[in-house]
């Protein structure tokens, strides 16, 4: 046998158990077992019954328990060990039927432990005595002893003081004698600071952020998920949450101090039943929000595009320069509603939080409010939610609440409409940020009605729609910007802030996500982060998935999220190429019909256009032999803003490729490509 040279990682510490593992290594060696296999059991040993021996682990707290019970086994117990954190060791009485040594075992231990906890009570007897407890910390210095009349206390006492990275051994006699009781002790002590939090729910978008809100405050917590899978199983178990999917242990509710209903359920009957006769704080998502104040800077971005985006780029600088940024992880889009607040309350040094809107009054200002909103962003507005007769002014009036809440707020000079908003603030209140010079062409113009006096305004540069150099004859015009790009093109731009100037190359391309960035930097700015840090966090942002997502490079296919109007005018205006340019549509605009037709005037530069979705079919009449139809978009599939179905999806892309050369781009445009096409493609 040649020689071997192989690392191997005990979960048992102790020079003592590297002289066990070598000879047990050299044994299974000549017996000819394969050193990968010794390698795997020798690093999944737990250790045995009473030496050294794995308990738990609480919140970075290991414990362990030894049956080390005089002087020479405990000195022999702790030579050669290291440990990462302090060592509290927990000491049952000494004393058996024989009188040990107590002063010379607080000596042995005060030599390699941070803190003693020593038990009064005789484990073999029975018997509380205080004068052997006194006795150790005679030897140990009563500076560093505490005394208790349990093992149980002592490991409560022990886990008060403990810290991540801390280890907790208990050893005595009592683990030699009395096994079962000693060991029993420890671990009702371990549960019993178990502030068993159970949240019951569907764990949909609310009930994960309620579980993950939540856990940090407790040593147990527990999600009971009515369903049998949750997608943010890794992220919820990664974080130390316990999940019962499917919510089948009645054990887990008995012990919970806390259940915690998500708002679909809380009128729920079964629901209701089944915590009424619990000995538990029954609370709601109220409660959450109420028991986990925001304690950290908000960022909350609002508009009706670009927000996505401009969350992912502002969290990549904050990350560059250091700050722990918290994700809710949910594949949604919008965040509407709670999910921005709950968001906010995760740890982190800094929270961005994405803010939508149905359209409906009051609600950003609520969510603002909810999540503590303290520097607010607003990326810029167009026609979106106009269905059910609602106004186009009454969405402005909506996206404008968020100036009602945050203190500093970030607009885009280049939209009049947003930077108006800014009408009768303190200057010092509002960063604005826009484009100073660019290289774009094509730009699909859209006309603006001058916001003070309501006349048409005159543009003597657009950039993309109806952002870009204004003036009325009012005389209202753009504001000059603080943080601005000259030289923009889709690949990138030179920033300007103050009197520094440096160059930023994206990864993502498109004019559209130079005004991402570029509202990203004013934020990032605002909050006091150096240029270099905001350049480096821009150029390392690689994108956001559905967001421009280039998914093949022959035929080009791009997958875009463009659900409205103005979305999709500044895709197309983006896309170029050799070749023919092929669109499927799968949008159902929240706009209705008349957004529907809008979107399909503007596909009208595409040299073909598949309606996937039964709205994009009905408004593609005006695009006359540019259209090719599927036959499933006659039936209308999916609610909302879905548009079309995973069938729908499926087939308009296959008829897509079918028509497809190795130089035409395809554009699949709105959430149900969004949600689909990437699985047709595979």
């Amino acid at each position: 046998m040649g020689p071997l040279r192989e690392r191997i990682n005990l979960r048992v510490p102790g020079i003592f158990n590297i002289e066990n593992a070598l000879a047990a290594i050299t044994v299974a060696l000549i017996l000819g077992f394969d050193m990968e296999d010794i390698k795997r059991s020798i690093e999944d040993f737990r250790g045995i019954r009473g030496r050294f021996e794995f308990i738990d682990e609480v919140d970075g707290v290991r414990v362990y328990m030894d049956a080390a019970h005089n002087p020479e086994s405990m000195e022999k117990l702790f030579e050669g060990m290291e440990f990462q954190g302090r060592l509290i060791v927990s000491l049952d009485n000494p004393d058996t039927l024989t009188v040990r040594d107590k002063e010379r075992i607080g000596r042995v231990l005060a030599e390699r432990a941070h803190t003693i906890i020593v038990s009064a009570k005789n484990e073999t007897t029975g018997v509380t005595d205080m004068e052997a407890a006194d006795e150790v910390a005679w030897g140990a210095g009563e500076e560093r002893t505490i005394k208790t009349e349990s093992v149980y206390d002592s490991i409560r006492r022990a886990l008060e003081i403990a810290e991540p990275g801390d280890t907790i051994l208990h050893i005595g006699p009592g683990v030699v004698n009395t096994y079962e009781n000693v060991r029993s002790d420890i671990e009702e002590a371990l549960k019993s600071v178990e502030d068993c939090v159970v949240v019951l729910g569907g764990l949909g978008n609310v009930g994960d952020l309620m579980a993950r809100n939540l856990r940090p405050g407790a040593t147990g917590s527990w999600s009971r998920n009515l369903r049998e899978d949750t997608p943010l199983a890794d992220v919820l178990r990664e974080e130390g949450i316990h999940l019962d999917l499917g919510g089948h242990d009645p054990e887990i509710l008995r012990r919970a101090r806390t259940v915690a209903i998500t708002p679909a359920l809380e009128n729920n009957r079964k629901i209701l039943d089944l915590t009424g006769g619990l000995d538990a704080d029954v609370i709601g998502v109220e409660d959450v929000l109420n028991m986990c104040p925001v304690d950290k800077p908000v960022v909350g971005v609002t508009g009706t595009n670009g927000k996505t985006t401009t969350t992912g780029m502002l969290k990549s600088i904050m990350r560059v320069a250091g700050m722990r940024v918290p994700e809710h992880h949910l594949n949604i889009q919008g965040n509407t509603e709670l999910v921005p607040a709950l968001q906010a309350r995760l740890p982190g040094d800094v929270a961005v939080v994405e803010i939508g809107t149905f359209g409906r009054r009051g609600e950003i200002r609520s969510s603002a409010m909810l999540s503590g909103v303290s520097v607010g962003v607003i990326t810029n507005i167009s026609r979106d939610h106009l269905s059910a007769g609602r106004r186009f002014s009454d969405y402005i009036e909506c996206k404008g609440e968020m100036v009602e809440v945050a203190e500093d707020l970030v607009l885009n000079a280049d939209d009049p409409i947003v930077a108006s908003l800014a009408d009768g603030l303190p200057r010092e209140r509002v960063v604005f940020y826009g484009i100073q010079s660019s290289e774009s062409g094509g730009v699909v113009p859209e006309g603006r009605e001058c916001p003070k006096c309501g006349k048409p305004l005159r543009y003597t540069r657009r950039t993309i729609g109806h952002l870009g150099d204004y003036q009325c004859i009012c005389g209202y015009l753009r504001p000059q910007p603080d943080v601005m790009a000259i030289e923009a093109s889709p690949g990138g731009f030179k920033l300007v802030i103050g009197q520094e100037m440096r160059e930023v190359r994206l990864a993502t391309p498109g004019i559209f996500n130079v005004y991402n960035a570029l509202a990203a930097a004013a934020t990032a700015w605002t909050m006091g982060l150096e240029i270099d840090d905001i350049v480096r966090g821009l150029e390392s942002f690689k994108g956001v998935p559905g967001r421009f997502q280039e998914l093949s490079e022959s035929p080009r296919i791009i997958l875009d999220y463009a659900h409205n109007p103005a979305g999709v005018r500044a895709v197309m205006q983006d896309l170029r190429g050799k070749g023919r340019l092929i669109v499927v549509n799968t949008v159902a605009s929240e706009s209705g019909i008349d957004g529907d037709r809008e979107i399909a005037a503007i596909l009208k530069d595409a040299d073909v256009v598949i309606p996937a979705s039964y709205a994009a079919r009905r408004a593609s009449d005006i695009l006359g032999e540019r259209a090719v139809h599927i036959g499933s978009s006659r039936m209308r599939a999916g609610g909302g803003t879905l548009g079309a179905s995973r069938e729908q999806v499926a087939e308009a892309v296959r008829k897509a490729l079918e028509l497809a050369g190795p130089d035409d781009t395809v554009l699949i445009i709105g959430e149900g490509g969004y949600r689909y096409a990437e699985e047709s493609i595979r």
